[in-house]
């Protein structure tokens, strides 16, 4: 540790049984900390970064005979890049069973593969790998890492000698079998009722790694930031914030209240002053069709102004009453747009026009 802090000296650590767990800051520095340890011949296994992580899926519906090569090549036919496919075995019967493991690069186009219906013309079913259990490194035979990823001296499962297990010379079966992990007799180190066989973490079969959700969250995407590609909810939070829509009102709604919610700009609209004729703009609403939307009216402040601008329109439609008999005789137009505030607006508009002309 004191070697690997004077190179990182923002390293973070913490025990974990007889390991030592490193945390760095980003994929740079975990990239670099791997280079140091593999250059300084230090014993570690490696814990892969999500996004780094192959898609693994299981492809159903294939005979059983079926050749792992003929699976790869009609993938790399589609399109697909597998790294590689192999047949799973039964855990109880020790024999080939119909179900293929697919290993991919974690990529969008490799993330296709779960809408794949059909190969070699034989319908099958893609899902997940989940391999609900532990997972036992085949190089070192300890725990919560795979040989793909383990720089441990290894140990062989039979004799306990630093090789790995396929090169052992024992071939015949072991009379008296031995557990080099609880250094007890009677079983292996691979038997999961081993004291020192750790028990799957509560909710591993819920929670699949390689399902299709976890997997499209953790690719980083073109115009995401890994810190938003690691965080959905803040993409999310940001896109509402900027496309924010307008609720529906609760109860029943008129057509006023539908009219208003289309046009947004007329809930803005100032109430005109008809008691100043000097000029064409009333208190922000220009009879051209230009609208000046003020939105810094308190509530009080607005209660009071329509209060004044009611009783301005009583006085100026009895003073249109009077002075243009064509008004009255119109009436019943008016009546019809009283739920309409767009339409009473232009009838407005219309007779001020004409006064004014």
């Amino acid at each position: 540790m004191k070697i690997i802090n004077e190179k990182f000296p923002k390293i973070r650590s913490r025990t974990t049984g007889e390991f030592i767990k490193l945390y760095t800051d980003n994929l740079e520095q975990f990239h670099e900390l791997l280079t140091f340890a593999e250059k300084t011949k230090f014993q570690f296994y490696e814990i892969k970064p999500k996004n780094e992580r192959p898609i693994k899926v299981v492809l159903k519906g294939l005979p059983r005979n079926f050749k792992v090569e003929e699976i790869q090549a009609d993938l790399e036919e589609l399109g697909f890049t597998p790294e590689k496919v192999n047949q799973l075995i039964g855990r109880r019967s020790k024999q080939p069973i119909p179900v293929f493991l697919v290993t991919l690069p974690r990529s969008i186009e490799n993330l296709k593969i779960f809408h794949l219906k059909t190969l070699s013309y034989l319908s099958i079913r893609v899902e997940g790998y989940n391999g609900k259990g532990v997972t036992q490194c085949y190089t070192c035979n300890h725990f919560h890492h795979n040989s793909e990823n383990c720089r441990l001296n290894p140990r062989c499962l039979k004799c306990g000698e630093g090789h790995i297990t396929r090169e052992c010379p024992i071939t015949e079966r072991l009379e008296t079998a031995y557990c080099i992990n609880c250094e007890m007799y009677g079983h292996m180190a691979n038997w999961r009722g081993c004291p020192c066989f750790p028990k799957p973490p509560k909710g591993t079969a819920l929670n699949n790694r390689n399902s299709y959700t976890n997997i499209y969250n953790s690719i980083i995407r073109p115009n995401v930031s890994y810190a938003q590609a690691a965080n959905p909810n803040k993409i999310s939070t940001n896109f509402n914030s900027q496309n924010k829509q307008p609720m529906a009102p609760k109860g029943p709604v008129n057509s006023a209240q539908i009219e208003a919610n289309r046009n947004p700009s007329a809930n803005n609209r100032s109430i005109p002053n008809f008691n100043n004729k000097s000029n064409n703009n009333f208190n922000g609403y220009n009879f051209n069709g230009n609208i000046f939307n003020n939105n810094n009216f308190n509530l009080q402040a607005t209660l009071q102004m329509t209060m004044q601008c009611l009783c301005q329109l009583s006085q100026f439609t009895q003073a249109i009453a009077t002075s243009n008999p064509n008004f009255m005789n119109n009436f019943n137009q008016v009546q019809r747009a009283n739920n309409n505030p767009n339409q009473m607006y232009a009838l407005l508009e219309a007779s001020c026009n004409n006064n004014n002309g």
